[in-house]
């Protein structure tokens, strides 16, 4: 099954959300916060997050080490891949997959700088949303 970037792109993010574990999860008194400081804690941790993902996933082999968002061949190519492989030929579709994944490597330390700003131009509507609500 091909994986779209749009899918790739919402699996990096839980990953970076995921990467901040549960600090937002434990904080306490949740509803003395105004909205303003809800929304600036909330980019501070997705600031976290990117910085951690980026980090893990700009090292190298971040993507090949990690099955969650390691890039596969495209489907046209597992077929060619099998074939080469009972034939003694598979490691030039690895060395195909290696090249694309440390591709992705440098495109995700390149990519940082989008996702701050965009982190930055956030709405404080949209953030305010993404609040925990209270139990009533």
């Amino acid at each position: 099954m091909r994986t779209s970037f749009r899918q790739r792109s919402w699996q990096l993010t839980l990953l970076a959300c995921t990467a901040l574990g549960g600090s937002l999860a434990g904080a306490a008194g949740v509803d003395a916060l105004s909205s303003k400081e809800a929304a600036g804690g909330l980019r501070a941790a997705l600031s976290k997050g990117i910085d951690v993902a980026v980090a893990q996933l700009g090292a190298n082999n971040g993507f090949l080490n990690d099955p969650k968002v390691a890039l596969p061949l495209p489907s046209a190519l597992e077929k060619a891949d099998r074939a080469l492989s009972l034939i003694g030929m598979g490691g030039q579709a690895d060395e195909l997959k290696a090249t694309m994944n440390h591709a992705a490597e440098k495109a995700v330390a390149q990519a940082k700088p989008v996702f701050k700003q965009a982190l930055q131009h956030m709405s404080s509507n949209r953030s305010s949303r993404l609040k925990p609500r209270s139990s009533a």
